[in-house]
């Protein structure tokens, strides 16, 4: 097994993956990596498994325990023990597991990260896939099983549960006293910034991301991806400097002329579109609490960005199954699995954080009772759109269901965010910017 220890930056495969999502949270629960089976007398040998994941506020813990009691009601052979570790800890969780050899029977967290371990060869994506084809591969999005398959593309890094979906938001009263279209092709995005713009009353045409981060690179994903630019050739060499990808950052450059001057992240965007101080922002659909809890839902509208095709960006939340552990504990692990896809308590999952996290199976999409929560009733039509858009997910690196196994490195690096930032705020020459960012590129990749 090789252990590479993960030398090419956890810390920001965490912070990419996890934008907008779980707030930090409590440290971790102090139980144990290594699953026990417990006999006794007479009786039938329980199985125990763990589960390391990072929702570790007390409410996420809180509703996922009443789903985990709710399968050992129906399987009192199987034991499930919860493992939440805060986002500050997971990283350091992480490595000392990989370090040691062994896992929990079960880690959820990011598609990131979960690459990360596919590197590191900690992952049964064998288990992983029997779930998925089990269950049904029909009834997912297909884009979100596509990112992830294993770069051996024999199996899959995990199971989806849950993801979140990036796109255009904005105000459709506003759009509406304007006459204006909905911000869904450049011309229309553009032209919608220009109209709005008025710094000096404290009104901007849009918000984006523009800091040294990974907001700023999954923002620009959906630009780049809706202009046709991929990240790989065909030889799966970097092309970044390509035409369509300098089209994508021109265009960037454009809108940053309409947007709030300066190194804007999630915070800035979040709070102008909250606050009023703009009509349109990119973001991801955890900004729907917000927008609910400020009584604005009814107020806004989503849209895929679209050029010469429609994109957006968008991340699972995913259950891995690890290669450390016993067969009867990886059954257990396949079962609990499959339990969290059933509509019952996926719809329980997804109502935990209503809006933020959206369905990867069409079936609970359709299915009344998650759409009854009352931030997607407030939101009416326009909450359907956004577990739709997964039809039109682009991620650099992921082509024809197959992920470049430089990619994880190349977005850790945050090479593009550097670029953005250097393009836009500091006003360095897009032409020289973006070859020297494909130059770094390619020492990654020939290293």
């Amino acid at each position: 097994m090789k252990k590479k220890l993960v030398s090419r930056g956890l810390s920001l495969v965490l912070a990419g993956a996890l934008l907008t999502g779980c707030a930090q949270g409590a440290a971790p629960s102090e139980t144990g990596s290594k699953s026990e089976a417990a006999e006794t007398a007479g009786a039938e040998e329980t199985v125990t498994i763990e589960l390391m994941h990072d929702e570790a506020e007390e409410d996420r813990i809180k509703a996922l325990q009443e789903i985990i009691d709710a399968f050992m009601a129906e399987n009192p052979d199987i034991t499930v023990k919860q493992l939440p570790v805060s986002e500050d800890g997971f990283e350091t969780k992480v490595k000392t597991l990989i370090s040691g050899g062994e896992m929990p029977a079960l880690v959820a967290s990011s598609a990131s990260l979960m690459q990360m371990l596919d590197e590191e060869e900690m992952i049964n994506t064998a288990a992983n896939k029997e779930v998925v084809e089990e269950f049904g591969r029909d009834k997912f999005y297909d884009q979100i099983l596509q990112m992830l398959n294993s770069t051996d593309g024999e199996g899959m890094i995990g199971v989806p549960i849950t993801a979140w979906v990036s796109g255009i938001w904005y105000r459709k009263d506003l759009f509406e006293e304007k006459g204006l279209k909905a911000p869904e092709t450049w011309e229309d995005i553009l032209t919608a910034a220009k109209a709005f713009h008025d710094p000096a009353g404290k009104m901007y045409g849009i918000l984006f991301g523009t800091e040294e981060s990974a907001v700023s690179q999954q923002n620009f994903q959906m630009i780049a991806g809706s202009n046709g630019a991929e990240l790989f050739d065909a030889d799966g060499k970097p092309q970044f400097n390509s035409p369509e990808m300098k089209e994508a950052m021109a265009f960037y450059k454009d809108l940053y002329q309409y947007t709030l001057p300066g190194s804007n992240g999630v915070t800035q965007i979040r709070d102008a579109m909250v606050g009023g101080n703009t009509a349109m922002c990119t973001f991801s659909s955890y900004i729907m609490g917000p927008l609910y809890r400020a009584g604005m839902a009814d107020k806004i509208g989503y849209c895929v960005p679209k050029n010469k095709n429609g994109a957006v960006f968008g991340s699972p939340s995913t259950y891995t199954i690890s290669n450390t552990i016993t067969p009867q504990e990886t059954e257990a692990a396949k079962k609990f699995i499959t339990w969290l896809l059933n509509d019952d308590m996926n719809i329980k999952l997804l109502h935990i954080a209503p809006g933020g996290p959206n369905p990867v199976l069409k079936s609970v999409a359709e299915n009344p009772e998650y759409t009854s929560a009352d931030v997607l009733k407030a939101y009416g039509e326009e909450a359907k759109k956004v577990p739709a858009a997964f039809d039109s997910l682009k991620v650099f690196g992921t082509q024809n269901g197959v992920t470049n196994p430089s990619a994880g490195s190349i977005i850790n690096a945050m090479i593009i965010g550097k670029t953005i930032n250097q393009i836009l705020v500091q006003g360095q020459d897009l032409d020289e910017a973006m070859d020297k960012a494909q130059a770094d590129m390619e020492k990654i990749v020939n290293r």
